[in-house]
């Protein structure tokens, strides 16, 4: 979520990213006042229009972590924020490795489409793309399934 008011405001300008096919509709639908863009976050274009920006769930996802991270920056104004959250180093390991076992059980390899840093490997990374770091945290966070496994893979 892009914002270009203060956070705590009833309706700040709001421009949200991510959503899935047919979630946009849905979302310009349940909410006609905000403007919903879908755009790959690699290669975002706003230029120092935003106070700030918050992700939950998405940049473990995002291939290209330095055209996302050089794209939000300029999204931002000078004293824009930057807050998210996502998988980090042993996200969902347990499921990961049981999969990938299973796969080359069958001959078959098991791509594991996301990037789950340490700080140390994404601090780095975060700052060379012009970013201030004043707190990051690893921390383990269980995930429940809701339903079996295969309803978390279809997921």
């Amino acid at each position: 979520v892009f914002c270009s008011q203060n956070l705590g405001a009833k309706q700040p300008d709001r421009i949200r990213k991510g959503l899935k096919q047919g979630m946009l509709e849905i979302a310009r639908k349940n909410n006609p006042d905000v403007e919903f863009i879908k755009k790959d976050a690699s290669k975002l274009d706003f230029n120092n229009r935003f106070d700030g920006v918050f992700s939950n769930a998405v940049f473990h996802w995002i291939d290209d972590q330095n055209g996302l991270l050089k794209g939000i920056n300029n999204a931002l104004k000078t004293s824009g924020q930057l807050v998210c959250e996502f998988g980090g180093k042993g996200c969902a390991e347990t499921v990961h490795s049981e999969l990938e076992r299973l796969f080359a059980k069958r001959g078959l390899k098991y791509k594991r489409t996301f990037y789950f840093p340490t700080i140390g490997e994404y601090m780095p990374l975060v700052e060379k793309n012009g970013f201030k770091v004043t707190y990051a945290v690893l921390f383990d966070r269980k995930t429940y399934l809701k339903g079996d496994l295969i309803s978390w893979i279809n997921m």
